[in-house]
Parts: structure tokens; sequence; C-alpha cells
């Protein structure tokens, strides 16, 4: 096509048969009518968009526009597949679970009553006032869940165009391979963030409801960041081991056994009496769900040590057999800030991979 504005061209309209599914034609489309595009696009002879060798890429400037055309896209897709609704429904579920019945089992009585039916033993108030703490908490403690719902939102997101035929007519376009992967991982941003605000939003309302008024809810945006981020830690992960298969089963496995690879090395180094925390922080899975654990000592006391687990405290010193869970002891403010920074720094690292092994991705057309 000669230029931007003869999208009604046969190459367009043919290149618009091509993909069948809707969010291929959001992205396909708007790429071919924009006015970047040039005469460098022309039919390849696989059958989908190819691109001469004289193609320029969109000036920088219009990188940053291309990166949302493509979170827009892979957006548009997930929202098509379950994963989404499925996440929501479980963690909805979950904060049922920790926010209101788990209350319910130790509360027979008024808010802030337990222990028998007459309701005649006091909830200890640091527990009553911080039950939503305790009850995100729980997401951590289960952090198969991080697995679950952080790795199917990836695993299949460059497997997915490959076995669809799709990835050619991607990397086709104007955006750089890096925007396409950036792109792909802003999505899960976007995804992740609203789906953390529900659920520690739910666990608020239900601990309000069920155990009184909740303190410390100057951290809920951090925990709300912090679940994200162990969510989307995975999600990393997935997106970059997509790269390199055809179908997202394999990734998933892999998610699963690097997840429980990382709890065997750590709890095998400590037996051989070497120093773990450092390697805690840093290792995908085991750093996935330290952070709200960190978070929730560093706000009980800013200025006191805790035990490097993802375990509730009171549980380590109370029940010393599950003390072989805890990697060492170190200052609350080092706990929190620490098993964030290591979360974040292992999350764009494997955007960084990812995007690196994505650009010398062989896609055959």
């Amino acid at each position: 096509m000669a230029s931007g504005g003869e999208s009604s061209s046969p190459a367009s309209r043919e290149a618009w048969l091509c993909f069948p599914h809707l969010t291929d034609q959001i992205f396909i489309s708007k790429a071919l009518d924009s006015p970047k595009v040039g005469s460098g696009f022309v039919r390849g002879s696989g059958g989908a968009l190819g691109a001469t060798t004289n193609r320029k890429r969109a000036p920088e400037r219009g990188q940053l526009a291309l990166l949302g055309e493509v979170a827009r896209y892979e957006i548009a897709w997930d929202l098509k597949k379950y994963w989404v609704y499925f996440s929501a429904f479980i963690l909805i579920l979950l904060a049922i679970l920790s926010g209101a019945l788990l209350p319910l089992t130790v509360s027979h009585g008024p808010p802030g009553q337990f222990g028998n039916s007459t309701g005649s033993a006091p909830i200890p108030s640091e527990i009553r006032d911080t039950w939503w703490e305790d009850a995100v908490l729980l997401m951590s403690i289960f952090g198969f869940w991080f697995i679950i719902i952080g790795g199917a939102s990836s695993s299949e997101s460059v497997a997915r165009e490959k076995d669809k035929g799709t990835l050619w007519a991607l990397v086709s376009q104007p955006a750089r391979r890096e925007t396409i992967f950036l792109g792909k991982f802003l999505a899960k941003v976007a995804i992740f963030l609203p789906l953390s605000a529900l659920y520690v939003g739910l666990v608020i309302i239900l601990s309000w409801l069920t155990m009184g008024p909740q303190a410390n809810l100057q951290w809920a945006p951090l925990a709300i960041l912090e679940l994200a981020l162990s969510f989307l830690s995975f999600a990393s992960l997935a997106l970059c081991l997509s790269v390199g298969f055809r179908r997202s089963r394999p990734v998933s496995l892999l998610l699963w056994v690097i997840g429980g690879a990382s709890e065997v090395l750590l709890l095998l180094l400590k037996d051989r009496g070497l120093s773990t925390v450092p390697l805690a922080y840093v290792l995908p899975g085991e750093n996935a769900w330290l952070p709200f654990a960190g978070l929730r000592v560093y706000a009980a006391n800013p200025n006191g040590l805790a035990y490097v687990t993802f375990l509730p405290q009171s549980v380590i010193q109370s029940l010393p057999a599950t003390a072989q869970f805890a990697l060492g002891s170190v200052p609350t403010a080092s706990f929190a800030l620490l098993s964030v920074v290591g979360l974040l720094l292992t999350t764009l690292l494997f955007v960084v991979l990812g995007m690196a092994l994505f650009r010398r991705l062989e896609v055959p057309e």
C-alpha cells in the first residue's frame, strides 16, 4: 500500500482475512493503517504478512505508542481466556475464606471474642486489629497460587503466537521485538494490579466486618503492589520460558519444578550450615512469597528482629518444628526492604532476559 490512508487496499484486506481472531485484527489492522508502516510491507510467501529487507522501523518516539498497542492487543487476548476470570474467582474465594470464614471459626460472640460459645476469651488486640494483614499473608503461605495464577497468565503468551501462526505477522510490524515483549509483560501488569487490589480490598472489608476496625491500613497500597509483584514474578518467568516452547504445558511444568527446587535447595544449603538468607531474596519461587511477610513483621516491630520465612512469626515461635522453614534472623527493616528489592530485581531480570531471547528467536515465514 502506498500510504497509511489506503486502508482498504487489496493487501490490507487480504492481510485482515489472515487473522480470524479479533485480537489479531486489533493490532494488525491498526499497524496496517498506520502512516508509519509505509510501503515496506508486502504479502509474504508463507501466507502471513512479510517484510522486505528495506523495511524501516518506526521512529523511537513511535515505539511508545506501539508499546501501548501491543499491550492492548495482549489484554484483548487475555480477556478471552479463562485464566483471568478463574483468577478473580479464586481470589474472591480466598478473600472470603481468610477475611470472613476463618475469623468466624474462632469468634462465637461479638467481634473480638473467641474460644467458646459464650465468647468469654478476648482475641489479643494485635491479632484482632490487624487480621487483614494475616489474611493477606495467607496468600504467601499458600504460594502455589502465585504459580497457578501468575504462570497461567504468561505460559502461552509467545507459544500461542507460534502455535496459531501469528508470530511472524506480529514481529513484522514496525514495533521492535523488545517493544513487543515488553508490551506483553505490561499487559500482565495492567491485569494483576486490579486483581491484587480486589483481593486486598475484600480482605480489609471482610476483616472489618468480622473482627472490628483494622489497623495499619496505611500499608494497604504497598500490600497491593507486593501482591501484584509476586504474581508478576512468575508471569515474567513464564513469559521468558514461553519463548522457547510451542505449548504452554511444558512451561507450567517448569514453573512447578523451579518453585519446588528453590525450596529444596535452600533447605539443603541450610542443613550444611551455609547462609541462605541472601539467596532467598533472589531465588525464583522462594522470593515470591517473602515480601508481605517482611512487611508484616516490620509493621509490627520496625526495630526488631525477625525470621526470614514466609510463615507467620508467631507460628515459628510457638511451634519449634516449623523452625526448619526459617532461614535466619535479620532486622525487620532489612527483611521488609530486601525481600521487595530482591523480588523486583529478579522480575526485571526475567523481563530483560526474555526480551533478549525473543529478539534472537527464529520466526519462520
